[in-house]
């Protein structure tokens, strides 16, 4: 899309040391603490992709840290990949 629009494109990585573990030890809050703390260098980013699973669960604390920036997720980017063509085999 950016460069259909004359833009440039550059890709950012974002890691969220820790946050699995958190999970795994069903402390969420910190899961999405540890998330949220690692997007906030990516404030300056148009679009962000959260392109873990386990990771949308922070979805709200990453939009509160990023403020203004498009999130896409994984399970909704699937969703709309996938949806036109089931309803094309199967109908509505």
């Amino acid at each position: 899309m950016a460069p259909a629009e004359g833009r440039g494109l550059s890709i950012k990585v974002a890691v969220a040391d820790g946050a699995l573990s958190a999970l795994r030890a069903s402390d969420v809050e910190g899961h999405d603490a540890r998330v949220a703390a690692a997007t906030v260098g990516l404030r300056d980013c148009d679009v962000i992709l959260i392109g873990q699973f386990s990771l949308v669960r922070s979805r709200a604390a990453v939009l509160q840290a990023v403020r203004g920036a498009e999130l896409i997720t994984t399970p909704d980017a699937a969703v709309t990949a996938l949806r036109p063509l089931v309803v094309a085999r199967h109908g509505e």
